[in-house]
């Protein structure tokens, strides 16, 4: 084998294994346009669409990074997020109403089976459990990121 395909396969490995910065650009904006779209459409989450254009933008924009963290609505909730995993209180029960909502016009709608309403059941639970398991939101006092 010689040199210049020995490089070639580092280079190709290299590059499969770390994805570049554009995609995780691009798929930032993608979950932030989600997200915003998600403040008008019903069972859209917006929440956790923040979140992970939170966490592409962390691998491809400092500045967009920054922006969402420093941003009056999203940036406690995010800090949160990242330092202690933590969910406001009135996410949880937003999120609540949302599985409820949508298990009963699921139901209604649909008129399915046992074990269809089962799995749905479980599937809505799983979450929700997730979500209140989570500590609730501390205060973050306001000082700009990357001062004391």
């Amino acid at each position: 084998m010689d040199h210049r395909t020995t490089k070639t396969k580092r280079l190709l490995r290299k590059y499969f294994q770390q994805p570049p910065k554009t995609f995780f650009l691009c798929a930032g904006w993608a979950f932030l346009a989600l997200a915003f779209i998600g403040v008008f459409v019903p069972l859209l989450p917006t929440t956790p669409l923040i979140i992970v254009a939170a966490a592409c933008f962390s691998r491809s924009s400092k500045q967009m990074e920054t922006w969402l963290l420093r941003h009056p609505e999203f940036g406690n909730f995010l800090i949160n997020w990242r330092m202690y995993g933590a969910i406001p209180t009135k996410g949880k029960w937003l999120a609540f109403i949302g599985c409820i909502s949508g298990f009963l016009i699921f139901i209604l709608g649909k008129q399915p089976g046992w074990p269809l309403i089962i799995i749905v059941a479980v599937g809505m639970l799983i979450p929700l459990i997730y979500i209140f398991t989570r500590p609730s939101c501390l205060k973050i006092p306001s000082a700009p990121l990357g001062e004391k």
